[in-house]
């Protein structure tokens, strides 16, 4: 940095170097293809507008909201344009990224944000770059690598859990932070099944607890996949031991007494002290980057969440790229496990349009234990497809009943001295069923026969579910894992 001299700012605090320490150690590696006119540009932007607020700060303890901060200063101070605007965030970013890069950071909080956009990219809301279109899911090595992150290990940050929670079951940021150990429960009628009970959130992008979701039609009561049940389990074992141990000191004052009352998303490793909204946002920037999610995508997604006309126009009410990403992940799985539109809007918290359908409705266990059984066929969230197992029909079983699913095995029990009735019917008109019946016992069949019953109306989709989970089973093969 010989050509240019900038205001003499702390280079380290604490051990930990500053955002002018990076750029005065890397400057003329950052801008060698600039000439000096440009050079004395971006130190003139550095030494007014950006420096001032970070003088003294480690870079480390910089939040996303600290650079925005800067940024409506600027724009307070007068009306500049929004290349120039862009171009601040810009020279903020290439030393954040420079940082990161280096590993004199650890944290990239603006990653995919829209400090990410150069400035040379169309910044006006109102015109969406050509071609880019917002990503509605992630790719299945995308959600693999999610999964070998957040879901193998119950010891794990309080953030990686609220991640965990929202890739699984889509919750917002302030709806994952809301939640206690006691929020899990069983079904009475299904107690082999688990729920998760959505009942409050966290306030803004504090860690106060409110009643009620984001949404008018919630709380409500989602039931969970067995490996993030089997991972909540363990944590909250595990967290038992350390208050046994006098480990872990409750907060009474916040009603802390048992496990139960415990964040499962936590800050960190403090185990009584509840994450925020804003936590869990910067923990889903990092995760984003590590799976190699491409940052420019991201941070068209967050130029377009900033949008105040697109929660009218395209209904997306997300703040949070992260939130948007694994939300629009979940309910693509939704549909394609044969979830009704009414289930659909129930489980991710929507406005449930069909007026003959409300949210009390799914109380009603049997109709959230059909929702767990279609949801069990979801990849890499369960160890086994309920088409998989093979089911007997007996005296305390005499019904079964399969939706959306590709093949069934049943066993009747040899015990079984009646008439079995099957009815199949398919989702697609004209599609073909395939039925094989045989007994290990000669002559044990007196005669069988099958009742093929056609949709009443043609259906708008397809069951895909064997291609579908072949898919990720041909991944996790490939990744051994």
């Amino acid at each position: 940095m010989a050509e240019i001299e900038l205001y003499d700012d702390l280079v380290w605090v604490e051990s930990k170097i500053t955002f002018y320490g990076v750029l005065e150690e890397y400057y003329d590696e950052l801008f060698r293809r600039c000439s000096d006119a440009t050079r004395s540009q971006y130190n003139s932007s550095y030494n007014r507008h950006i420096l001032p607020p970070l003088s003294g700060r480690p870079l480390e303890d910089c939040e996303l909201e600290d650079f925005e901060a800067i940024i409506e200063t600027i724009e307070n101070e007068k009306k500049y344009s929004l290349s120039t605007i862009q171009h601040y965030r810009y020279l903020i970013r290439t030393v954040v990224k420079c940082a990161v890069d280096k590993k004199l950071c650890s944290r990239d909080v603006l990653f995919g944000s829209i400090f990410s956009l150069s400035p040379s990219a169309q910044v006006d809301g109102e015109k969406t770059k050509e071609f880019v279109r917002l990503r509605k899911s992630l790719t299945t090595k995308e959600e693999f690598l999610v999964c070998q992150r957040l879901l193998d290990s119950p010891f794990q940050s309080g953030q990686n859990m609220g991640l965990a929670i929202m890739f699984a079951l889509g919750l917002r940021n302030n709806e994952a932070c809301g939640l206690n150990f006691g929020a899990i429960r069983p079904m009475e009628s299904h107690p082999e099944c688990n729920c998760l009970w959505i009942y409050a959130s966290t306030s803004g992008e504090t860690n106060a607890v409110k009643s009620g979701g984001k949404t008018w039609n919630a709380p409500r009561i989602l039931p969970l996949p067995d490996r993030l049940y089997q991972m909540l389990t363990e944590r909250k074992a595990y967290l038992e031991e350390k208050i046994n141990a006098g480990e872990i000191w409750m907060d009474y004052d916040n009603g802390q007494y048992t496990v139960d009352d415990l964040p499962i998303v936590c800050q960190g490793e403090n185990y009584t002290k509840r994450c925020s909204s804003r936590h869990l946002t910067a923990a889903g920037r990092q995760l984003l980057r590590e799976i190699q999610v491409n940052e420019d995508e991201v941070a068209y997604i967050d130029r377009e969440l900033q949008n105040p006309n697109h929660e009218i126009e395209m209904g997306i009410v997300e703040k949070d790229p992260t939130a948007y990403l694994l939300r629009r992940n979940l309910g693509t799985h939704l549909y394609i496990l044969g979830l009704s539109e009414s289930e659909i809007q129930y489980f991710m918290g929507h406005e449930i349009e069909d007026p003959y359908v409300n949210r009390n409705d799914f109380t009603n266990e049997e109709r959230l234990y059909l929702i767990k059984r279609k949801m069990d066929n979801r990849p890499l969230l369960n160890d086994a497809y309920p088409y998989d197992a093979v089911y007997t029909v007996d005296a305390e079983h005499p019904v079964l009943r399969f939706d959306t699913a590709p093949a069934v095995r049943v066993r009747i029990d040899e015990k079984t001295a009646a008439h079995i009735r099957v009815q199949f019917s398919t989702a697609e008109p004209e599609k073909e069923l395939a039925v094989s019946v045989s007994s290990e016992i000669k002559n044990r069949l007196c005669g069988s026969y099958c009742l093929f019953s056609a949709p009443k109306e043609a259906s708008r989709t397809t069951n895909i579910l064997k291609r579908y989970q072949a898919a990720y089973q041909r991944l996790q093969k490939r990744e051994r894992w």
